[in-house]
């Protein structure tokens, strides 16, 4: 169990380190086989909604190349929603994801949802806000 965890749900333990890894590393090998057929992906910074496997891996892939060759610093570590007043949703393993840039840290959530071992959801989001997320000090690699 990561530290301090409160609802290490395996399933969403697995999306979030799968997840994590391919964007610490540039490697998609344990994600690929967890991304659903039908995955919806949302991001605060794309207007529209993605749909389907094909298309998402496809978004991510060129999305990894992107960041590695900016030279951009980005870390995914495993984390933990926690709940306050206007998040009231039980705790759920989630990625934490800083990019730095400059003088700049964009800072985003990044949470699943799981369906027989398959990812259907992802959102990347601001939503609870990243300073009331919980870090484990795991970086997946």
């Amino acid at each position: 169990n990561p530290s301090g965890m409160r609802n290490p749900d395996a399933n969403k333990l697995r999306a979030a380190r799968a997840w994590a890894k391919a964007y610490n590393s540039f490697d998609m090998t344990d994600l690929d086989p967890l991304i659903d057929e039908d995955v919806r992906y949302s991001s605060m910074w794309v207007f529209e909604e993605m749909v389907g496997r094909v298309n998402y891996l496809d978004y991510l892939r060129a999305k990894l190349v992107a960041i590695r060759n900016s030279g951009l610093l980005v870390c995914a570590e495993i984390a933990e929603t926690r709940p306050y007043p206007m998040y009231p949703l039980r705790e759920q393993p989630c990625v934490y994801v800083r990019q730095q840039s400059g003088d700049e840290t964009r800072e985003a959530v990044v949470l699943f949802d799981v369906n027989n071992g398959r990812i259907t959801q992802i959102s990347m989001t601001g939503i609870p806000i990243p300073s009331t997320i919980h870090p484990t000090g795991e970086i997946p690699l």
